[in-house]
């Protein structure tokens, strides 16, 4: 797998219409639009989210966005231009993001994913990625997702929190 010779960094303020586009488009297809322009800027804006972006030059490539809770993070969205999947950008996303919640020391990261999305499914689940629980109706009443979860700590570790 190659990976493209880009720059992972923090999304701005003007690519919140570019980034929903892309959730409409490559996350949210066939559903009602939720995260659209005003939504993503203010996850672009707010001190307890990261919204990142994988660039090559100008043209954004793939993006990621992530809440900061307590004691856990709750991944929003991962999308990747079909033209640049299995190039290794989803996982430099992902692996930038878990850095940031240990650094921040949170015990796991937790997401919501298609049960029909196979091909995201394997993905979480080859970097340590688990099934939790299946959700019927999540999206728009009418289609399941899996909540997926990834210990970033073991249960000793968590138990020793403040």
């Amino acid at each position: 797998m190659a990976t493209l010779n880009v720059q992972i960094g923090f999304a701005k303020n003007a690519d919140c219409v570019e980034l929903a586009k892309l959730s409409r488009d490559y996350i949210e297809s066939g559903l009602h639009w939720r995260w659209k322009p005003a939504r993503l800027l203010k996850l672009i804006q707010h001190p307890d989210c990261v919204v990142i972006t994988a660039r090559q030059e100008l043209s954004i490539q793939a993006f990621a966005a992530m809440e900061f809770y307590p004691r856990h993070c709750h991944l929003n969205l991962l999308a990747t231009k079909p033209e640049f999947r299995q190039q290794g950008l989803g996982e430099a996303l992902l692996l930038w993001l878990e850095a940031s919640a240990r650094i921040a020391g949170q015990e796991f990261i937790k997401l919501e994913v298609r049960c029909q999305n196979t091909a995201a499914i394997r993905f979480y689940e080859s970097r340590g990625y688990a099934i939790q629980e299946q959700c019927v109706g999540y999206y728009d009443g009418r289609e399941d997702a899996f909540t997926m979860v990834h210990r970033l700590m073991s249960d000793e570790q968590a138990a020793q929190r403040p």
